[in-house]
């Protein structure tokens, strides 16, 4: 307290007296009257009193020796609330803070000081939160009894090894989105070498939802063995129910692929896979991958395959060597639900840039109490959507797109559930309204009626009745 006050007038003190039980603090300047008492008290509590409040020294004579970098235990103390100091933080960014902040200039190597001394405790404060772990996921267990957590320890050492947190909520949440989970790890900002392994969907609104997160030593198979055999465990229905999972191109994420159930459909990520072959073959030939990649027909895929061969052949040769069904539309034996890249995943992760450099029982409380705040919001807005609203905004707004281009069709009906659908630009697509099918592949990808199965059923004039996912349902 007493150097707050001396920071906030500009002052310096110094210990007069002191010995088990009191202190005497007066002004630098001897002649000054200034003087503070601080008393012990009995049941162990700081009393401290102003015997003088008013300074007798002239104006800045007790100010002389007054200076921020004399005061390193209040430095310490401030400036991590208005800086986080990390490794990679310049002095010249701690010197700028206090300018700012208090209107002080910090000599540089004052400033070196302070930042060896935060990055000390900020080391002990992750050793501490690594000690807290127990208590932690004993206090989520009280709190949901039902979350899936499993913390791994040294069997000797008792050091810590890998936790995996899947939260009760999660697997109802999971029920009503799309089968559809990406995968991806990033490293985390402390002083310890971890990395954080996210698991990511999307829910009937087109929105990212964080199922489950994991914090394990690095990206290796055995990480990621341990992260999906767990992400099984606690969502059932992925080892029942055809469920996508789709990630880059990671090495370790690959050799631990055989551990996924039959049900789940391996994909890469089209993104990754892009980057990885412009920089190899040019930039220029961005469009010629996805035009391979999004070929709705395999014939398609082929006919592109063969021009890029007749443009690089080396280039055509690299993406033959990659095993179609992970990464081709025309290939992929499951559904992606109108995605070919993990970029939901990657954009939680940006989200948790600030956090990944918080010990690891703060990040993993933040991360925590973000999903919470998130769904229980979206839960609000759903029972806030009011009567009569059939299905989500993001269903409804597909709808809308597709009954203006569904008008613009033509439908030939072999009967009232065969259709031939032609477009304004002579394609043919043929509809199945009885199996939620059309050639164009988009009814299949999202479960949303597409436009040529809304022109069959013009032409019935709503005989029958379209067919959409139960998870667009905003209840």
């Amino acid at each position: 307290m007493i150097e707050d006050w001396s920071i906030k007038e500009r002052f310096s003190f110094l210990v007069a007296d002191k010995d088990q039980s009191r202190a005497i603090y007066t002004c630098v300047v001897l002649h000054c009257e200034w003087r503070v008492r601080a008393t012990c008290t009995e049941e162990g509590d700081i009393q401290v009193t102003v015997l003088n409040s008013e300074h007798s020294c002239l104006p800045g004579e007790g100010s002389k020796r007054y200076s921020l970098a004399g005061s390193s235990s209040w430095l310490r103390r401030h400036i991590p609330k208005y800086l986080n100091v990390m490794q990679a933080t310049k002095p010249g960014e701690i010197i700028d803070c206090l300018t700012v902040q208090f209107g002080e200039m910090l000599p540089y190597k004052s400033a070196c000081r302070i930042k060896n001394s935060l990055l000390a405790d900020t080391l002990e404060a992750q050793r501490d939160g690594f000690r807290q772990l127990p208590r932690y996921v004993e206090a989520i267990w009280i709190a949901n009894p039902d979350t899936y957590i499993r913390l791994s320890s040294h069997h000797e050492t008792n050091h810590f090894q890998r936790i995996f947190i899947f939260p009760v909520q999660s697997r109802e949440s999971f029920r009503l989105c799309r089968h559809f989970i990406a995968v991806d790890g990033t490293f985390l900002k402390t002083k310890f070498v971890q990395t954080l392994l996210l698991a990511v969907t999307i829910d009937a609104n087109g929105h990212t939802l964080l199922l489950a997160w994991a914090i394990v030593k690095s990206e290796n198979s055995s990480s990621w063995e341990y992260f999906l055999i767990n992400l099984q465990q606690s969502i059932p229905e992925i080892c029942t129910e055809a469920t996508t999972l789709i990630s880059d191109r990671d090495k370790g994420l690959i050799s631990a692929s055989n551990v996924v159930a039959p049900t789940v459909v391996c994909a890469f990520c089209c993104q990754h896979l892009k980057e990885n072959f412009t920089t190899t073959y040019g930039r220029g030939l961005a469009s010629k991958f996805w035009a391979i990649a999004r070929a709705e027909s395999v014939q398609n895929f082929e006919n592109t395959m063969l021009t890029l061969s007749e443009i690089k052949p080396a280039a055509e040769q690299y993406l033959s060597n990659i095993d179609p069904r992970l990464w081709a539309k025309a290939h992929f034996p499951g559904s992606r639900y109108g995605h070919d890249t993990s970029n939901i995943v990657e954009s939680v992760n940006n989200s948790l840039k600030l956090d990944r450099e918080l010990s690891i029982v703060d990040l993993l409380n933040a991360i925590w109490h973000r999903v919470m705040k998130q769904r229980f919001e979206r839960y609000q807005a759903a029972c806030n959507s009011g009567p009569g609203v059939l299905y989500t905004k993001f269903c409804t707004k597909e709808l809308g797109e597709s009954r203006i281009w569904a008008r613009q069709n033509i439908a030939q009906m072999a009967n009232e559930i065969h259709g031939h659908v032609t477009q304004p630009n002579g394609n043919v697509k043929i509809v199945n309204l009885a199996t939620g099918t059309c050639t164009c592949g988009r009814y299949q990808e999202n479960g949303i009626p597409c436009a040529h199965e809304l022109t069959c059923i013009m032409n019935l004039h709503q005989v029958s009745k379209p067919i959409f996912h139960y998870y667009y349902s905003p209840y």
